[in-house]
């Protein structure tokens, strides 16, 4: 697999960033014994935060790693499916962002409230995907974010 990712889509660079993010989701998903399906919900068990937060975490780094590379877009549109998780489990996300002690995780996300990630996040994707992409049942299923958009998912300060 290793050899696949540093000479196919990705690069060398992105490589061991992309190792991790993939290490991530199959750990949790052997720990949680779930069966994962293209139907999954965002809900599901090993879609925890701390899992997709971490993958966040290890996409931003693929990015940065491959920095002018023709792999970047490729990167920032694969970054869209946990970023998309992360909208919606937005207050349990910043509860393990603000738990994790020394050293830990930082939030991975450009903007600390919902309403602003959302709205990157939608800029991003029809950006990235073209406007078809973002048909009316997607943003209805996004819609109930709305309710939320206040949330801040505010530093932890010791």
């Amino acid at each position: 697999m290793k050899r696949i990712l540093q000479d196919g889509y990705y690069g060398p660079p992105a490589t061991p960033h992309l190792l991790m993010h993939m290490q991530l989701y199959t750990d949790a998903v052997a720990r949680t014994d779930y069966h994962v399906n293209v139907a999954s919900s965002v809900h599901a068990p090993y879609f925890a935060p701390g899992v997709v937060l971490r993958s966040v975490v290890a996409l931003n780094a693929a990015v940065a790693a491959s920095s002018g590379a023709a792999a970047v877009p490729r990167l920032q549109k694969l970054r869209l499916s946990p970023w998309y998780v992360l909208l919606f489990r937005w207050d349990e996300a910043c509860v393990v962002a603000n738990s994790t002690t020394g050293g830990g995780l930082q939030w991975p996300l450009e903007h600390r409230k919902l309403g602003d990630s959302y709205r990157a996040f939608v800029l991003a994707a029809t950006s990235m995907l073209g406007p078809k992409a973002m048909t009316a049942g997607v943003m209805a299923g996004l819609k109930p974010l709305s309710k939320n958009f206040s949330h801040v998912c505010a530093e932890h300060t010791m």
